[in-house]
């Protein structure tokens, strides 16, 4: 991928936001000049499975919409372990998109994208969605309905509580 330069400059920003950033530790760039990707590892509370999150960045960025990726762990159970998410598709319920590459679920992060939106606002909601997934898994309630008790404003609000400890690779 070949980036323009006014692309280049915008991408050398964000990933300049995301490295001073301290709770994204564990995220960073790949292959700046070829199929460009943010990707890093969270961990949520009270669970034992680190996530991998991707973000390929787009070749129209910032103008299309990047699609966030939880890569690992490539299958992702509904509370009770008899259904997994990623046969679930797009689903309002879960905030997820149609499945990306080899099967794995694709987070929503935006209805409405914008070129005023940026890569790290994405990784928070990978991250606040991997939150919510962890406590889907203890309540059984879904993400959507877990978005709509307020607790991902009470998780999102408190930055100890929003970003389990991440290792770099």
């Amino acid at each position: 991928m070949t980036w323009t330069l006014k692309q280049a400059r915008r991408l050398a920003l964000e990933e300049k936001l995301i490295e001073r950033e301290p709770r994204l530790a564990g995220f960073q760039f790949h292959d700046r000049r070829g199929a460009t990707y943010v990707e890093g590892l969270t961990r949520p509370a009270r669970i034992k499975d680190e996530f991998c999150l991707r973000i390929p960045v787009p070749p129209n960025y910032p103008h299309e919409k990047p699609c966030l990726y939880v890569i690992r762990p490539k299958k992702l159970w509904k509370q009770g372990r008899k259904v997994l998410l990623n046969h679930q598709g797009r689903s309002h319920s879960f905030h997820t998109e149609v499945n990306g590459p080899d099967g794995v679920v694709s987070i929503c992060h935006s209805e409405h994208w914008d070129v005023s939106q940026t890569l790290m606002q994405v990784v928070f909601k990978g991250i606040l969605w991997c939150k919510l997934y962890a406590v889907h898994l203890q309540t059984g309630q879904t993400i959507a309905e877990l978005l709509k008790s307020g607790l991902a404003k009470q998780l999102a609000s408190d930055p100890l509580r929003l970003v389990g400890p991440s290792h770099p690779r």
